[in-house]
């Protein structure tokens, strides 16, 4: 019997062992990196780039053209969401495979997928021209349509999945008591699925805010963070393209951590 038990010991200390050498290996990929770059740089680095004005104005595009992208995809996730959730039609698994598709997509597919739509000679490009091309190429509308496309269905599928948990029976006692479809959607249902919501909206702000690829394609100008970094990097090298870095990544630290604040707190309230 103590043979046995010392070889199931032995067996769970080699399980743990491999256990948390795969999770040293995960963190040294995913913690080293950002903890690097943002203890090698000097504070007073930071500060400095920061003053110049198109550091400043690209930063502040960010913020807000992911702000203005979030808000737009609640509106979509929940619908979209929703409907997926609630309703069967034909077609409905292809259509939420394609929904999905831009999470798969290479960048740079993405940006061609988007200028073939509304760049100049776009199926819808074309019937708005400009002087640089379209109303929106090289403008906020263009980063907002970029970022929409590859953040959107971060919510919608985190709103369909929640949607999809929420038991029908809830909507249909609802009914029967004599309370509208909006009625019972806005009382019954967005409750028991606000903080699944909040979530998604969160990673969907970061994944809006994060956008490279699809940006640079759809509206280079006005600048945003990720673009600057890459244009510093590529105009000055690493050491001008490191600060900005590491104040975004410290701005979405904080963002992040209030983010989880206010979804403890909406927790406890709900308790």
């Amino acid at each position: 019997m103590r043979v046995k038990i010392k070889n199931f010991t032995k067996k769970i200390s080699l399980f743990y062992i491999i256990l948390y050498l795969l999770c040293m290996l995960a963190l040294f990929l995913l913690v080293i990196p950002i903890l690097w770059i943002v203890f090698s740089e000097k504070p007073q680095t930071i500060f400095e780039i920061l003053k110049i004005e198109k550091v400043q104005l690209a930063i502040l595009t960010t913020f807000f053209t992911a702000t203005i992208t979030s808000i737009i995809s609640i509106f979509f996730g929940v619908s979209l969401g929703y409907i997926f959730a609630r309703k069967q039609f034909i077609g409905k698994n292809i259509l939420i495979t394609l929904v999905d598709l831009p999470l798969a997509l290479p960048h740079s597919v993405a940006g061609i997928a988007l200028l073939s739509v509304f760049g100049r000679y776009g199926l819808i490009g074309q019937i708005f021209p400009s002087e640089y091309g379209t109303i929106f190429t090289r403008s906020i509308l263009g980063i907002i349509i970029a970022q929409l496309f590859v953040s959107a269905p971060i919510l919608i599928q985190g709103a369909r999945e929640t949607f999809d948990l929420i038991d029908p029976d809830f909507e249909i006692f609802s009914h029967i008591l004599g309370a509208s479809s909006f009625t019972t959607f806005r009382k019954v249902v967005f409750p028991q699925a606000r903080k699944s919501i909040l979530a998604s909206t969160i990673l969907c702000w970061a994944r809006a805010a994060s956008e490279f690829g699809a940006v640079v394609f759809m509206a280079y100008y006005p600048l945003s963070a990720p673009v600057i970094v890459f244009d510093l990097y590529n105009s000055q090298g690493i050491s001008a393209a490191k600060p900005v870095a590491v104040f975004i990544i410290i701005i979405s630290t904080i963002l992040f951590a209030l983010a989880r604040v206010g979804a403890r707190i909406m927790m406890k309230e709900d308790r």
